[in-house]
Protein backbone atom coordinates (compact mmCIF):
# COMPACT_ATOMS: atom_id res chain seq x y z
CA UNK A 1 0.00 0.00 0.00
CA UNK A 2 2.71 2.29 0.47
CA UNK A 3 3.65 2.43 -2.81
CA UNK A 4 0.41 3.32 -4.38
CA UNK A 5 -0.75 7.28 -4.08
CA UNK A 6 -3.35 6.43 -1.20
CA UNK A 7 -3.21 9.20 1.45
CA UNK A 8 -2.40 8.06 5.33
CA UNK A 9 -6.20 9.00 6.09
CA UNK A 10 -7.27 6.43 3.28
CA UNK A 11 -4.92 3.72 3.96
CA UNK A 12 -6.36 4.26 7.96
CA UNK A 13 -9.78 4.35 6.53
CA UNK A 14 -9.80 1.00 4.52
CA UNK A 15 -7.36 -0.57 7.32
CA UNK A 16 -9.63 0.32 10.40
CA UNK A 17 -6.48 1.41 11.77
CA UNK A 18 -5.39 5.47 13.46
CA UNK A 19 -3.34 7.59 10.46
CA UNK A 20 -0.86 8.12 13.43
CA UNK A 21 -0.23 3.80 12.80
CA UNK A 22 0.26 4.45 8.76
CA UNK A 23 2.79 7.36 9.90
CA UNK A 24 4.70 4.82 12.39
CA UNK A 25 4.34 1.84 9.66
CA UNK A 26 5.74 4.14 7.18
CA UNK A 27 8.51 5.81 8.80
CA UNK A 28 9.47 2.17 10.19
CA UNK A 29 9.50 0.54 6.15
CA UNK A 30 11.47 3.73 5.14
CA UNK A 31 14.04 3.33 7.61
CA UNK A 32 14.29 -0.42 6.97
CA UNK A 33 14.76 0.78 4.08
CA UNK A 34 17.78 2.78 4.29
CA UNK A 35 19.81 1.89 7.16
CA UNK A 36 18.78 -1.57 7.76
CA UNK A 37 18.82 -2.99 4.15
CA UNK A 38 20.89 -0.54 2.92
CA UNK A 39 23.50 -0.35 4.73
CA UNK A 40 26.12 1.40 2.29
CA UNK A 41 23.58 4.98 3.04
CA UNK A 42 23.89 4.57 7.10
CA UNK A 43 27.62 5.08 6.18
CA UNK A 44 27.14 7.99 3.89
CA UNK A 45 26.04 10.41 7.10
CA UNK A 46 28.48 11.32 9.76
CA UNK A 47 27.31 10.40 13.29
CA UNK A 48 25.92 13.46 15.19
CA UNK A 49 26.07 15.92 12.24
CA UNK A 50 23.10 17.84 11.37
CA UNK A 51 22.26 18.14 7.68
CA UNK A 52 20.00 20.52 6.11
CA UNK A 53 17.55 19.35 2.83
CA UNK A 54 20.34 19.77 0.16
CA UNK A 55 22.83 17.88 2.10
CA UNK A 56 20.57 14.96 2.42
CA UNK A 57 19.50 15.41 -1.14
CA UNK A 58 23.16 15.26 -2.00
CA UNK A 59 23.62 12.12 -0.44
CA UNK A 60 20.11 10.29 -1.46
CA UNK A 61 19.73 11.29 -5.03
CA UNK A 62 22.42 8.87 -6.41
CA UNK A 63 21.10 6.02 -4.18
CA UNK A 64 17.31 6.36 -4.64
CA UNK A 65 15.23 7.47 -7.49
CA UNK A 66 12.47 8.71 -4.88
CA UNK A 67 15.02 10.25 -2.73
CA UNK A 68 12.54 13.30 -1.88
CA UNK A 69 10.05 10.66 -0.15
CA UNK A 70 13.08 9.42 1.70
CA UNK A 71 14.60 12.06 2.76
CA UNK A 72 11.32 13.55 4.08
CA UNK A 73 10.34 10.66 6.14
CA UNK A 74 14.14 10.84 7.58
CA UNK A 75 13.56 14.47 8.08
CA UNK A 76 10.67 14.74 9.77
CA UNK A 77 10.69 11.69 11.60
CA UNK A 78 14.38 13.13 13.22
CA UNK A 79 12.66 16.43 13.74
CA UNK A 80 15.55 18.12 11.63
CA UNK A 81 15.06 21.25 9.57
CA UNK A 82 14.38 21.11 6.72
CA UNK A 83 15.07 24.31 5.41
Amino acid sequence: MFYSKMSDKDMAKELNVTEATIRRQRFTFMYELVFENEPTTAEQFEYGKKYGEQEVNEILKPIYADYMTIRRYLMDSNGKDTG
